[in-house]
């Protein structure tokens, strides 16, 4: 359990370390949500739209650490070689990939608590200590398949190409799946796609877990939710596969 916790420690502060990957994940989120939800809507913001726009922005939150934690430094440390490095080394076969899903959590939970304190001392909302719980622990399980989907990227991009690939890949997910806007505020064409999107489902359980949409289809969207999982951890591992053949 050791090495596990100590490569989880040095990955997280190697991150946080770096300003060009700590500074925008753990700021952006919170700028968007000042700016369309504190200083957009004159006075305070309803409750409904407060929790509509922390719901969105908590999974673009871990979305976004995931993707820029996972897919781009995993996809410079294999075209330094430090991929190679790690297999040779006496380290636990899966603690390399534990570290990267577990730092991915922690800068998503830094992000949410952020959120949850602009919501609540800024915006004014009241949240019960049960939905906060609940929030943590989904958006925490999100990193899962949002890292997947990293993983997927840091196998088959270059260390030149991840970045961009990365900004093709966040920001459209991030806007068809509601995270920015709600989903009936987007066109009937971009509601379509939505549910083939993983981070559509994570959002609308955590609208539900806010009271903003009833509890009927969680179940759904869960399971749509793991099934996605299995597909992205699947493609990443034959990625992987390949990468480690060659």
């Amino acid at each position: 359990m050791r090495p596990y916790i100590l490569e989880i420690r040095y990955e997280f502060l190697s991150l946080l370390r770096m300003p060009r990957f700590a500074v925008p994940t753990l700021l952006l989120p919170p700028m968007f949500y000042i700016f369309f939800g504190l200083i957009m809507p004159v006075g305070r913001f309803t409750s409904a739209a407060a929790k509509t726009l922390l719901a969105g922005y908590c999974v673009f939150g871990v979305l976004c650490a995931a993707l820029w934690g996972i897919g781009a430094i995993t996809a410079a440390e294999r075209g330094l070689g430090w991929l190679e490095v790690k297999r040779a080394s006496p380290m636990p076969q899966f603690s390399y990939i534990t570290a990267k899903l577990a730092t991915a959590i922690l800068f998503g939970f830094v992000i949410q608590c952020t959120l949850m304190a602009l919501a609540v001392f800024a915006g004014g909302l009241h949240l019960e200590p049960a939905q906060i719980l609940q929030l943590t622990l989904l958006t925490s399980a999100a990193a899962i398949p949002f890292g997947a989907l990293g993983f997927l990227v840091g196998a088959v991009a270059s260390p030149q190409s991840a970045p961009g690939m990365i900004n093709l890949l966040a920001f459209p997910l991030a806007i068809i799946s509601g995270l920015w806007l709600p989903a009936e505020a987007l066109p009937a064409g971009v509601r379509q796609i939505a549910p083939v999107l993983p981070p559509y489902h994570v959002v609308e359980v955590a609208l539900a877990i806010l009271g903003r949409r009833g509890g009927e289809e969680t179940g759904m969207h869960l399971a749509v939710l793991a099934g996605m999982t299995v597909l992205l951890l699947g493609a990443a591992a034959v990625a992987w596969r390949r990468h480690s053949a060659r």
